[in-house]
């Protein structure tokens, strides 16, 4: 871990992505000098850099790294790359740390709030800290998205001022309880993600937990909250050491590092065994009996809420402030977000790229738009996880009227496979096209597009675009490959 107990001067690489964009607001609200760079390509975060004043330049140079730097941090998808930026920091000697490195080292001295699962993370932790900001218990936040209420993907506690934060007591919770390595043993029979017997309600839930009560009423007062998104891949949330783990759910990704569902499943045991003393993991029952007033759609976000909800109860907040933040909340970016119309079609954005997701929000979409003919243009996710779900997704899509899809997007992760997004459609029972590319599905869907259709760009990779783009909510695209958050 790194001491940023004092003032530093630090260089951030990739500085756009969703999580170290967000890190570096966190870096300098406590205090230290940062600055960045990029590609020049165009990401959501680009205008929450400006507004905090972040110097960010572009594209990689050796120029754009400061002669005084104590530090440089960089995302997973550099750090062990050629990058030339890497490449210079490493001639001068200046130490590199990983994104999720850097997080933990400040995450780790608050009371800390992780999400971690597979799907939902980014809307419950969202949730949760929005609902703490409302019923002003100022948390610091790190969201793997814009939290449309924020404009920021990012949030800094008030408690502390800038000039006093660098200097700050180490935290009181740092023996390890040595009953915390069987907790996971204890526990698991109860734990509807790894067995699937769970019986428990949410009364039964409080009343197991009252016990710890006192703890959470002394601790919270001495402490501000942190609530980060606890990203699974690459083992990356080892670095972190909360006082509350928020499960979403299980379900098998990732198979570009994971070599099975059981290898997925023991890095989940291990981030369990992570926790503080006296920490709690917070989970839904496989039925939920609350149904919540929100402005977002669908099951999966009733699901989602109720853990924002069981996480907010158990650190002292009334019901309905509770439930009051839940209807102000806007929901955040490219998560069934509605960003306009065009010719009277409305036109969604969604970030799901596994075949349970894709499910959960076509289904939303079925519903809240019965007499529409729903369009789907799906943007699959890297070479491994098509081939590891094809039929999956297959089956998924098909839940759509009208089914599309463009050439896979790769990512960082890899390079090259023999598997296409045509794969997918030889998989699909019903009529399904591909469309390649960008470019040609905006102009696609400028022509067929019609106001008794509903349209649902989905997909982790730069799908978004086409939807930005036929709301006028962006500038004309070019052939160059537009980016989003890493």
């Amino acid at each position: 871990m790194i001491n940023l107990n004092t003032k530093k001067r630090i260089h951030m690489i990739a500085i756009k992505g969703a999580g170290v964009s967000g890190l570096a607001q966190i870096l300098k609200g406590l205090g230290h000098n940062v600055s960045g760079s990029d590609t020049a390509d165009t990401f959501f975060t680009d205008k929450i850099l400006k507004k905090t004043d972040i110097c960010v330049k572009t594209p990689f140079s050796v120029k754009n790294i400061p002669q005084n730097i104590d530090l440089a941090i960089s995302s997973m998808a550099y750090l062990k790359s050629d990058n030339i930026e890497i490449k210079e920091l490493k001639k001068r000697k200046i130490p590199i740390f990983g994104y999720a490195n850097a997080l933990g080292s400040i995450f780790n001295q608050y009371y800390g709030i992780a999400i971690a699962g597979t799907h939902g993370k980014s809307t419950v932790s969202a949730m949760i800290a929005y609902i703490l900001e409302q019923a002003g218990l100022e948390p610091f936040a790190l969201i793997g998205a814009e939290l449309l209420n924020w404009k920021s993907n990012a949030r800094i506690s008030k408690k502390l001022q800038a000039n006093q934060q660098i200097s700050r007591p180490k935290n009181i919770f740092q023996i390890k309880s040595k009953k915390q390595d069987s907790y996971f043993e204890q526990s698991k029979k109860q734990d509807s993600y790894f067995e699937q017997s769970t019986k428990q309600d949410e009364s039964s839930y409080f009343e197991q937990s009252k016990k710890q009560d006192s703890y959470f009423e002394q601790s919270k007062k001495q402490e501000s909250y942190f609530v980060i998104e606890a990203d699974e891949y690459k083992e990356q949330f080892l670095n972190y050491k909360p006082n509350i783990i928020v499960l979403t759910d299980i379900d098998f990704d990732h198979p570009d590092y994971y070599k099975n569902k059981k290898a997925y499943k023991n890095a989940f045991k291990k981030f369990i065994k992570n926790i503080k003393r006296n920490g709690v993991i917070i989970k839904n029952n496989k039925l939920i009996s609350k149904n919540y007033d929100l402005q977002l759609i669908g099951k999966h976000n009733q699901r989602n809420a109720n853990l924002a909800y069981l996480t907010c109860k158990k650190l002292g907040i009334q019901d309905k402030v509770i439930k009051k933040a839940l209807i102000k909340f806007k929901g955040t970016r490219r998560r069934l977000e509605k960003v306009g119309k065009f010719k009277n079609a409305t036109v969604i954005d969604d970030y799901a790229h596994h075949p349970t997701e894709v499910k959960a929000s076509l289904l939303a979409l079925k519903k809240e738009y019965p007499n529409k003919e729903l369009v789907v243009l799906f943007h699959p996710h890297t070479f491994s996880r098509t081939k590891e779900f094809l039929k999956e997704f297959a089956k998924s899509l098909e839940i759509a009227d009208k089914i599309y899809l463009l050439d896979i997007y790769s990512s960082s992760r890899e390079k090259h496979s023999n598997i296409t997004s045509d794969d997918i459609i030889k998989n699909i029972k019903k009529e399904a096209k591909n469309l390649k590319t960008i470019l040609y599905a905006i102009k696609f869907f400028k022509k067929n597009l019609s106001s008794k259709q509903v349209l649902v760009t989905m997909g982790a990779g730069n799908v978004c675009n086409v939807a930005y783009s036929l709301c006028s909510q962006l500038k004309p695209l070019t052939n160059s490959k537009l980016a989003i958050a890493r």
